[in-house]
This record gives C-alpha cells, structure tokens and sequence, in this order.
C-alpha cells in the first residue's frame, strides 16, 4: 500500500522547482507525508496494520502503525484520536472505484 498525505493550505511557489527558494522547499516539505509498505489485516479487531518500507520520513521506516478500520459497502474508513502532535482527531476515507 501506499499513502500520500498533502496539506491542503500549502502555499504554491512563486516560481518552478529549480528557483525555488529555501523556505519555499521547506514550506512545501512541512505540508507534505508519504510512506509505502505492506500490510496486514486483523478482521477480528477491525485494524489494519502497515509496516512502511518506503517513507518521505526517515524514522516512521520498519515502525508498526496499527489503524482502525471500518468497511460499509465499498468504503473503508480510518479515524482515530491522537494524543501527541499537532492532529488530534483525523479520518480517512478509500473508496473502491466501479468499473466504468
């Protein structure tokens, strides 16, 4: 699986990558999280559990990061409460795309 996670007020850069200047790369970064690996699915307790491989953040590879889950219909559902760091409540919600 992978994930890529953007803050949507993330301001734009005055000009294109090559000229853009220090704060602007560090602005962009701050708002910015991706990681990939595989995963495991505990039905029983309704977790998911990713194990990144592959992350824009150096320390979150080889870590366990369990998720709640739900599933309805063809929708799964995160979301759960955080006890550190600036988010304190987050959902994230997949849904499976229909064949056209």
């Amino acid at each position: 699986m992978c994930v890529a996670l953007m803050k949507p007020s993330r301001p734009n850069w005055h000009s294109n990558e090559e000229s853009a200047t220090g704060s602007e790369k560090i602005s962009a970064a701050s708002g910015f999280s991706s990681y990939c690996g595989r995963y495991e699915i505990d039905e029983k307790n309704q977790v998911i559990v990713h194990y990144p491989e592959v992350s824009f953040n150096p320390n979150f590879i080889g870590t366990v990061q369990k998720r709640p889950y739900r599933l309805e219909d063809n929708r799964m559902t995160f979301s759960d409460v955080e006890q550190s760091g600036e988010v304190e409540r987050w959902t994230i919600v997949w849904e499976k795309v229909k064949p056209i």
